[in-house]
């Protein structure tokens, strides 16, 4: 089935728009803590703002949804769905991808990788504020849930942090919490694509706003 979301904030640019957004930030030499621990750090960025030349989404968009710079980190916002703002500047296909997430409001976040336009095809891993986590993959006309569960490693409640991360090695794609593995599985939904952010309210049908910080990316 077609899902019924909006999964990007804005068109993709232009080769030339990329060009003008590449990062201006020195990224530092850190190792990537996640198996099989190879790679090179691509992407390190606060989200205090958007100084870095990631390209973040930023706006006020249809239904009330939002991308935002607001108190230290980046705030997404939606009414009664599924929103993604992405980095605009740069594209992944193999990456291991973390990111620090707190659900403000609302009862899911997320984030999104190898996603390719506003219609797919994408992944997106997400968690709730009762514990539970979610891997659904988007072939551009087809989605899928590809793993969920639960997991005591995921922090419950609203106003606590979590740190998601993936590892995709080709069809690879192992999924992380809090440092924890929680899954794994073989997919070909799409191999490259931005990487974004999320909140989620497509469940709930209830206001949702989620903050994230601290994000990172490997390319292996």
């Amino acid at each position: 089935t077609t899902p019924s979301v909006t999964v990007q904030a804005s068109p993709m640019p232009s080769a030339t728009a990329l060009a003008q957004a590449s990062p201006t930030t020195t990224v530092p030499a850190i190792s990537n803590p996640y198996p099989p621990h190879t790679g090179r750090l691509a992407l390190y960025d606060s989200l205090s703002d958007n100084s870095n030349g990631y390209g973040w989404d930023t706006g006020t968009f249809a239904n009330g949804t939002s991308c935002s710079f607001a108190g230290g980190s980046y705030h997404i916002a939606v009414l009664t769905r599924l929103f993604a703002c992405d980095a605009e500047a740069m594209s992944f296909s193999d990456l291991a991808y973390q990111v620090q997430m707190t659900i403000l409001k609302g009862d899911r976040g997320g984030l999104f990788f190898r996603q390719v336009g506003m219609q797919g095809p994408y992944y997106y891993f997400s968690l709730t504020l009762t514990g539970s986590y979610e891997l659904e993959g988007y072939t551009g006309k087809n989605l899928m849930v590809l793993r969920k569960g639960t997991s005591p490693a995921i922090k419950t409640g609203l106003s606590q942090s979590n740190v998601l991360a993936v590892v995709a090695r080709g069809s690879m794609i192992d999924l992380y919490v809090n440092g924890q593995h929680l899954d794994q599985i073989r997919d070909t939904a799409s191999s490259t694509g931005l990487i974004g952010v999320a909140a989620d309210a497509s469940a709930s049908h209830q206001p949702a706003e989620v903050a994230f910080s601290n994000v990172q990316v490997w390319r292996l």
